[in-house]
Protein backbone atom coordinates (compact mmCIF):
# COMPACT_ATOMS: atom_id res chain seq x y z
CA UNK A 1 0.00 0.00 0.00
CA UNK A 2 2.09 2.72 1.41
CA UNK A 3 4.87 1.08 1.54
CA UNK A 4 5.59 0.63 4.79
CA UNK A 5 5.82 -2.91 6.70
CA UNK A 6 5.56 -3.82 9.95
CA UNK A 7 9.34 -3.29 10.82
CA UNK A 8 8.52 0.62 10.38
CA UNK A 9 5.66 0.45 11.72
CA UNK A 10 6.77 -0.76 14.90
CA UNK A 11 9.82 1.67 14.93
CA UNK A 12 7.55 4.45 14.49
CA UNK A 13 5.03 3.34 17.54
CA UNK A 14 7.89 2.51 19.72
CA UNK A 15 9.41 6.38 18.72
CA UNK A 16 5.92 7.47 19.71
CA UNK A 17 5.77 5.57 23.09
CA UNK A 18 9.19 6.63 24.23
CA UNK A 19 8.60 10.84 23.11
CA UNK A 20 5.26 9.74 25.22
CA UNK A 21 6.92 8.28 27.83
CA UNK A 22 9.61 10.97 28.13
CA UNK A 23 7.24 13.73 28.29
CA UNK A 24 5.22 11.90 30.66
CA UNK A 25 7.82 10.78 32.81
CA UNK A 26 10.44 13.77 32.61
CA UNK A 27 8.44 16.57 34.60
CA UNK A 28 8.30 13.63 37.35
CA UNK A 29 11.74 13.14 37.29
CA UNK A 30 12.66 16.78 37.39
CA UNK A 31 10.37 16.75 40.60
CA UNK A 32 11.89 13.80 41.83
CA UNK A 33 15.75 15.09 41.28
CA UNK A 34 15.07 18.08 42.69
CA UNK A 35 13.60 16.23 46.14
CA UNK A 36 16.39 14.21 45.71
CA UNK A 37 19.11 17.21 45.86
CA UNK A 38 17.05 19.12 48.73
CA UNK A 39 17.38 16.08 51.10
CA UNK A 40 21.09 15.60 50.13
CA UNK A 41 21.54 19.37 51.23
CA UNK A 42 19.64 18.86 54.43
CA UNK A 43 21.51 15.98 55.07
CA UNK A 44 24.73 17.69 54.73
CA UNK A 45 23.39 20.65 56.97
CA UNK A 46 22.16 18.25 60.06
CA UNK A 47 25.99 17.24 62.27
CA UNK A 48 26.79 13.78 62.61
CA UNK A 49 26.11 12.09 65.93
CA UNK A 50 29.56 12.42 66.83
CA UNK A 51 29.88 16.05 66.24
CA UNK A 52 26.75 16.79 68.28
CA UNK A 53 28.65 14.85 71.25
CA UNK A 54 31.61 16.81 70.89
CA UNK A 55 29.80 19.82 71.10
CA UNK A 56 28.12 18.96 74.36
CA UNK A 57 30.73 17.58 76.15
CA UNK A 58 32.61 21.32 75.03
CA UNK A 59 29.82 22.44 76.57
CA UNK A 60 29.63 20.80 79.98
CA UNK A 61 33.45 21.83 80.38
CA UNK A 62 32.65 25.66 79.87
CA UNK A 63 29.98 24.94 82.14
CA UNK A 64 32.32 23.89 84.71
CA UNK A 65 34.51 26.38 84.01
CA UNK A 66 31.67 29.61 84.26
CA UNK A 67 30.66 27.60 87.33
CA UNK A 68 34.10 27.51 89.16
CA UNK A 69 34.00 31.67 87.76
CA UNK A 70 30.80 31.95 89.80
CA UNK A 71 31.93 30.32 93.20
CA UNK A 72 35.68 32.00 92.92
CA UNK A 73 33.72 35.86 92.34
CA UNK A 74 31.49 34.57 95.34
CA UNK A 75 34.33 34.56 97.66
CA UNK A 76 35.22 38.07 96.98
CA UNK A 77 31.37 39.15 97.45
CA UNK A 78 30.63 40.52 100.58
CA UNK A 79 28.58 38.38 103.37
CA UNK A 80 24.70 39.92 104.21
CA UNK A 81 26.50 40.31 107.31
CA UNK A 82 29.10 42.41 106.27
CA UNK A 83 27.03 45.55 104.97
CA UNK A 84 29.43 48.15 106.41
CA UNK A 85 31.93 47.13 104.15
CA UNK A 86 29.37 48.23 101.22
CA UNK A 87 28.70 51.51 103.03
CA UNK A 88 32.39 52.21 103.28
CA UNK A 89 33.19 51.15 99.84
CA UNK A 90 30.73 53.80 98.86
CA UNK A 91 31.82 56.61 100.53
CA UNK A 92 35.80 55.80 99.95
CA UNK A 93 34.99 55.89 96.09
CA UNK A 94 33.21 58.96 96.57
CA UNK A 95 35.87 60.78 98.57
CA UNK A 96 38.40 59.64 96.19
CA UNK A 97 36.39 61.22 92.94
CA UNK A 98 35.28 63.97 95.03
CA UNK A 99 31.65 63.24 95.16
CA UNK A 100 29.14 64.82 97.87
CA UNK A 101 26.88 62.07 99.01
CA UNK A 102 24.00 63.73 100.15
CA UNK A 103 21.62 60.59 100.93
CA UNK A 104 22.30 56.36 101.04
CA UNK A 105 19.37 54.91 100.88
CA UNK A 106 19.52 50.89 100.95
CA UNK A 107 16.50 49.17 99.88
CA UNK A 108 15.78 45.58 100.80
CA UNK A 109 17.78 42.33 99.92
CA UNK A 110 16.53 40.18 96.92
CA UNK A 111 17.55 36.81 97.38
CA UNK A 112 18.97 34.82 94.09
CA UNK A 113 19.61 31.05 94.32
CA UNK A 114 23.65 32.26 94.34
CA UNK A 115 23.47 35.57 95.54
CA UNK A 116 21.80 38.11 96.95
CA UNK A 117 21.47 41.82 95.66
CA UNK A 118 20.81 44.84 97.42
CA UNK A 119 19.66 48.30 95.25
CA UNK A 120 20.57 51.31 96.56
CA UNK A 121 20.25 54.81 95.83
CA UNK A 122 22.71 58.21 96.48
CA UNK A 123 21.78 61.48 95.63
CA UNK A 124 24.65 63.45 95.25
CA UNK A 125 26.66 66.65 93.82
CA UNK A 126 29.68 65.79 91.67
CA UNK A 127 31.19 67.78 88.85
CA UNK A 128 30.74 65.93 85.50
CA UNK A 129 34.45 64.57 85.00
CA UNK A 130 34.47 63.54 88.43
CA UNK A 131 30.58 62.01 88.12
CA UNK A 132 32.07 59.62 85.01
CA UNK A 133 35.20 58.88 86.86
CA UNK A 134 33.00 57.48 89.93
CA UNK A 135 30.68 55.70 88.07
CA UNK A 136 33.90 54.31 85.77
CA UNK A 137 35.24 53.02 89.32
CA UNK A 138 31.89 51.72 90.74
CA UNK A 139 31.58 49.52 87.82
CA UNK A 140 34.82 47.92 87.69
CA UNK A 141 35.01 46.96 91.11
CA UNK A 142 35.29 43.13 90.34
CA UNK A 143 31.17 43.08 89.82
CA UNK A 144 30.36 43.93 93.00
CA UNK A 145 28.49 47.42 91.96
CA UNK A 146 26.06 47.25 88.80
CA UNK A 147 24.98 50.63 87.80
CA UNK A 148 21.02 51.04 86.79
CA UNK A 149 20.45 54.31 86.37
CA UNK A 150 21.93 57.71 86.53
CA UNK A 151 19.60 60.74 86.53
CA UNK A 152 21.49 64.27 86.16
CA UNK A 153 20.80 67.80 86.08
CA UNK A 154 23.10 70.83 86.31
CA UNK A 155 23.46 72.65 89.27
CA UNK A 156 22.14 76.18 89.30
CA UNK A 157 24.15 77.77 91.75
CA UNK A 158 27.60 76.09 90.76
CA UNK A 159 29.10 76.52 87.34
CA UNK A 160 30.30 72.99 86.02
CA UNK A 161 28.61 70.64 89.17
CA UNK A 162 26.05 67.86 88.68
CA UNK A 163 22.95 67.27 91.03
CA UNK A 164 21.80 63.54 90.55
CA UNK A 165 20.04 60.63 91.55
CA UNK A 166 22.42 56.78 91.07
CA UNK A 167 20.12 53.78 91.53
CA UNK A 168 23.00 51.26 91.68
CA UNK A 169 22.60 47.03 92.63
CA UNK A 170 25.28 45.55 95.32
CA UNK A 171 25.95 41.67 95.16
CA UNK A 172 26.13 40.27 98.21
CA UNK A 173 26.85 36.45 99.53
Amino acid sequence: MFGLNWKHILWIISLLLLVAGYRILSPLMTVTWHQALELISIQNQLKSPPLVKEEIVNLRIKNKKISEYIRNFRVQMPSGNELSFLYSELGNRARTHRIRLNKLTPRPVETNNEYKTMPIQLLFDAKFGDLIRFCHSLENRSGLFQIHQLDIEVSRNRGSEVTGKLKLNAYLR
